[in-house]
């Protein structure tokens, strides 16, 4: 009953202090409020981005279920499995040539487009949207003997092409008669290597493009029976179709489970903001530490007289902690109120961009989180300064005027100390979707923030000395007839309470971190802007048939434009089991899931480029050459045996050697491939990788057009464009969301000022009654921040360029060089920011009158 009692009267002392205002604690609100509002954006943002892309699963997928195959459409009896499920729509998609047809002949370049042939019930969900407004089977049928198509605007402009206007795909004629706007079932597919082109499926046949071993994806989706329980009827109508044709080689998607690979994308982006999110709350923290040592020392006289009085020590901790926790909370509720703005802002800025509805509604999950996150921070940073409360002595507060120098612990402080850090762990696991890694990268901030601790303190330690040493020997060291200025900057240091350990830490982290992905940014763009242009091939031709790869070899042999050519078989196979046991049942690691899950492409080889190759014994049998980066995380060793899916035809196969592989290279790598008799009698292509000489690559690629109209051709050049697009729009996000880090970080800075106001108002007032100008107090100040400044980035830029180095090697792209010139321009910014913030805290300290003070008795 004691405690309820103390509690209550502590909460009536906090209510009348709270009254009288609380100026100190606005450095608290302004650190919870930061950390808070970067939890819930992340939080908010990235479930209604889950929610949306789930709710346009439907859409996306095509149907409920989705079965793909590559190279053959289904068979009648896999077709009757499916209707047998619901309504069944199957699409044909594939890559060839188009060709304008003006005055009834061929005129100009090909073009390399996406086309899609489509069935009478396409789409299934969804509307194809059409400008002008027309039914889609009306545009593509039949009408005085030739085939109608729509497509993108994209191809319109590229060819020069009006509505009514023809091209010519394969053997077959079409016309175009609409403008494709909106295609349902590619809303998710971000990235595509030519204009889109959609006609009827009954005309593909005639194009002479779909034959056995040509690249052609089919894909069936079936619509289950209105009224049926979808996501688990969708289950097993993928388990009975399963059952029935387990060697199709099928692609099963299940749409209510999410698209594929789109829900990893973004949990892990969602993971990446948190962490930046998570970093604010951690730098935060420490200025919220600052801001409630500040508060302590701004009510020493409050704390004295309530315990000379006669207030229990109890009493007067939980009062000073009741306020804190109640201002914390405001924190709290203005950071949750901008996070339940998130979906509603992503709505605005995303809407043009997003394939799907983004929902505008306040998510209470995250918003709750975010809440939790700043109210269990702001007690374990205030838990230490409050247990210092209950041991100050009130006849030293009231002689001395001084919050004390040191806090107390005891065995019952640290448990609850580590009852917090087990409340925030546990939050972790609720609110992040994968909480290992998370909290793996908060183990790694947590050494890192302790290692600039650590800096922190032997800086103070140095100054210490440093000051001692030009007191006794001030001719030794050179300060330009600025001794006292330096010996003030220098004591600021290292006085008695002085946060030099948390601001070198708040400002180490965020200037880490900036110049960590400043780093990665400059490695990945000169990877992809300067490295890659220079080894990887100018184009790729793909979907060749044997004889056309062997005069495609022949032609080019004949001309001055080559540097170098790569031609290797090309099929699409899937890894069905590891030994003995199917994949199915395997417990792999998710990053492999590009190997193992789905099919993927393959090659075989008489002779291995970038590896050991057969011997004699295993040319002639049935085996594979597996990379071995990939080896190593599937568990794979020599020996073993692969069974692989190709159509329907299954072939075993063991292991005979390893390779590595660079995957940034672009040029035709393969996961896996095989001996020449491994795939023997399975209908393949061939993909073609050519190198142009420099200066060459328009022309090697005008030549091999004019040569060869009917052969895919993708320009490298322009993939390398987009990735270098796709990475400058991440780059921005997380720069943007970093200000909110280097936000967190000035509040430290400031609130560490405000901490020790009293004694830097104290110590400018005797200095200037002794005489000292205005300029000597504020160059003590510049001294002081500056000299921080300095060290935290001498500190920071080789760290934070050590971690760049360090993502990059594991990106594949170490063999660039990280920028030191981008470390150093964020350097001097921060070094420059760091004496700003300094001087704009400090400057009211230093107007401050003399007379004033003394007749206050403030001195």
């Amino acid at each position: 009953m004691a405690l309820f009692h103390h509690a209550a009267m502590a909460a009536r002392i906090a209510i009348r202090e709270m009254r009288g205002g609380l100026r100190g604690l606005w450095l608290l609100v302004a650190g919870v409020f930061i950390g808070a509002a970067a939890v819930a954006l992340v939080g908010a943002t990235s479930q209604s981005l889950m929610d949306g892309a789930r709710q346009g699963g439907l859409e996306s997928i095509g149907g409920d279920l989705s079965l793909r195959l590559f190279h053959r459409p289904p068979s009648k009896a896999e077709h009757a499995a499916m209707r047998r499920e619901g309504i069944v729509s199957t699409t044909a998609e594939l890559r060839p040539m188009a060709r304008a047809l003006k005055s009834g002949d061929a005129s100009g370049p090909p073009l390399l487009i996406e086309l899609k042939g489509v069935d009478q019930q396409y789409p299934l969900y969804g509307t194809v949207e059409v400008q002008p407004a027309i039914n889609v089977q009306n545009a593509l049928e039949r009408r005085d003997g030739e085939y109608g198509a729509i497509a993108d605007r994209a191809l319109f402009d590229a060819m020069g092409l009006s509505l009514g206007d023809h091209v010519q795909i394969g053997g077959t004629r079409y016309q175009l008669r609409g403008t494709l706007s909106v295609e349902p079932d590619r809303s998710f597919r971000a990235f595509a290597l030519g204009p889109r082109m959609i006609v009827s499926g009954e005309s593909l046949a005639a194009t002479g493009l779909t034959g056995a071993g040509a690249e052609v994806y089919y894909y069936s989706r079936v619509k289950l029976p209105a009224g049926s329980n979808a996501p688990d009827d969708a289950k097993a109508a993928l388990a009975r179709i399963d059952r029935e044709f387990p060697q199709s080689g099928w692609r099963m998607v299940n749409a209510h489970d999410g698209v594929p690979g789109l829900e990893r994308a973004l949990e892990m982006t969602h993971v990446l903001v948190l962490f930046i999110g998570l970093g604010v709350m951690l730098v935060g923290g420490a200025g919220i530490s600052g801001a409630v040592r500040a508060h302590i020392a701004d009510k020493v006289e409050v704390i004295a007289i309530l315990k000379s009085v006669g207030a229990p020590p109890r009493v007067v901790t939980l009062a000073i902690g009741f306020e804190i926790m109640a201002m914390a909370f405001v924190g709290c509720l203005l950071g949750a109120g901008v996070g339940a703005a998130g979906p509603a802002l992503a709505a605005s800025a995303l809407d043009e961009h997003l394939p799907f509805a983004l929902e505008t509604l306040p998510r209470i999950k995250p918003l709750l989180a975010a809440g939790l996150f700043g109210m269990l921070v702001a007690a374990l940073f205030a838990w230490w300064p409050l247990m210092g409360v209950r041991h100050m002595k009130a006849q030293a507060l009231l002689r001395a005027r001084i919050s004390p120098s040191h806090e107390h612990s005891n065995v019952a402080g640290w448990l609850v100390a580590g009852l917090i850090v087990l409340a925030l762990v546990a939050l972790v696991f609720w609110v992040s979707p994968m909480p290992v890694m998370t909290v793996a990268f908060l183990v790694g901030a947590l050494a890192l923030a302790a290692i600039y601790f650590g800096l922190g303190v032997a800086l103070s330690r140095l100054a210490r000395f440093s000051a001692q040493f030009l007191t006794r020997f001030p001719t030794r060291i050179p300060t330009g007839g600025n001794g006292a200025t330096v010996r003030l900057a220098l004591g600021n240091l290292y006085r008695a309470g002085a946060p030099t350990g948390p601001v070198v830490m708040a400002l180490g982290l965020t200037l880490t971190l900036l110049v960590a992905l400043d780093g990665v940014g400059v490695a990945a763009s000169r990877h992809i802007q300067k490295s890659l242009p220079q080894t990887a091939p100018d184009l790729v031709a793909f979907s060749l048939k044997p004889e056309t790869a062997r005069q495609l070899a022949l032609n080019l042999a004949e001309v001055n434009m080559l540097n170098g050519a790569r031609i290797m078989p090309f099929l699409h196979a899937r890894v069905q089991a590891i030994g003995s046991i199917p994949v199915a049942e395997l417990d792999l690691p998710a990053s492999m899931n590009w190997v193992i899950r789905g099919d993927r492409g393959v090659s075989f080889a008489a002779e291995l480029a970038d590896g050991p190759s057969w011997n004699a014994a295993q040319s002639g049998r049935s085996g594979f050459s597996v990379d071995i980066g990939i080896a190593k995380k599937l568990g794979l060793n020599l020996g073993d045996t692969i069974t692989m899916n190709i159509g329907g035809e299954v072939r075993t196969g063991e292991i005979f050697n390893f390779r590595s592989v660079d995957w940034t290279g672009l040029d035709l790598d393969f996961p896996i491939i095989a001996t020449p008799v491994t795939f023997a009698g399975i209908p393949y292509t061939l993909a073609a990788s050519l190198k142009a000489k420099p200066g060459a690559a328009a022309a090697l690629e005008a030549h091999v057009k004019t040569h060869f109209p009917g052969v895919p051709l993708v320009r490298v050049e322009d993939v390398l464009e987009s990735f270098s697009t796709a990475l400058d729009t991440l780059l921005l996000g997380l720069r943007t969301a970093t200000l909110m880090w280097a936000l967190a970080a000035l509040m430290v800075l400031a609130g560490s000022v405000f901490q020790g106001l009293r004694e830097r108002t104290n110590d400018a007032m005797l200095f200037k009654v002794l005489g000292a100008r205005r300029r000597q107090l504020l160059g003590q100040v510049v001294a002081e921040f500056l000299g921080l400044g300095i060290l935290v980035a001498i500190a920071a830029v080789p760290l934070g360029l050590g971690i760049a180095y360090g993502m990059a090697r594991a990106a594949g792209v170490g063999g660039v060089n990280v920028s030191w010139a981008g470390g150093g321009q964020l350097a001097i910014a921060s070094i420059l920011v760091t004496v700003a913030v300094g001087l704009a805290a400090t400057l009211g300290a230093y107007r401050a009158k003399p007379a004033q003070m003394l007749r206050a008795r403030k001195l």
